[in-house]
């Protein structure tokens, strides 16, 4: 996991804390919420998500049009073993900023796998239902994440910073978090 213990009990500490302003934190980095028992545990309650799988094997990211921090855009990364998570009902409210996006020939993204097959039979290719499983495992198949809690903001990549190998769509995008965090 990515948190021992005493960082756990540290970060709750100052992202329960009582103050005037919102408490804020951005949660970036691979495995945050892979490891089991507390940590992901921890990782639903401030970031709203729930994690559903390590490395989904896509690279291509869509932001969520409209969306302060991903503002439609599609982004590429590298690096291995993003995790994935999707939306907390535990703790609703988390909002959408990057999904996990396969990409087609035309940039279109695939929702679900009924999309996926019609387009493959469209293009005259026969559906191979293996494909499907490597796809992202659903419609909010989110890569990040941001969420107000009741005393803290926090903004979730599940991925580290550096996948995002363009300089400047990084120094861009960090902007756009921190402006959103405040």
């Amino acid at each position: 996991s990515y948190f021992d213990t005493n960082q756990l009990a540290r970060l709750t500490a100052f992202l329960d804390a009582d103050r005037t302003e919102l408490n804020r934190i951005f949660f970036l980095g691979r495995d945050m919420s892979y490891g089991s028992g507390a940590p992901r545990t921890f990782m639903e309650k401030y970031t709203g998500t729930v994690y559903v799988k390590d490395d989904g094997g896509f690279r291509k990211l869509k932001g969520t049009v409209g969306d302060p921090i991903g503002q439609g855009e599609y982004l590429s990364i590298t690096g291995s073993y993003p995790d994935e998570v999707k939306l907390s009902t535990l703790y609703p409210g988390a909002q959408i900023v990057y999904k996990y996006n396969a990409l087609s020939a035309v940039g279109d993204g695939f929702s679900n796998e009924i999309e996926a097959r019609q387009f493959f039979e469209k293009e005259g290719k026969p559906w191979d239902p293996k494909l499907w499983p490597f796809a992202p495992s659903g419609p909010d198949s989110i890569a990040g994440a941001r969420y107000v809690g009741a005393q803290h903001a926090a903004v979730y990549f599940t991925f580290q910073f550096s996948y995002i190998t363009d300089a400047m769509a990084r120094s861009m995008i960090l902007g756009r978090v921190l402006d959103w965090l405040g």
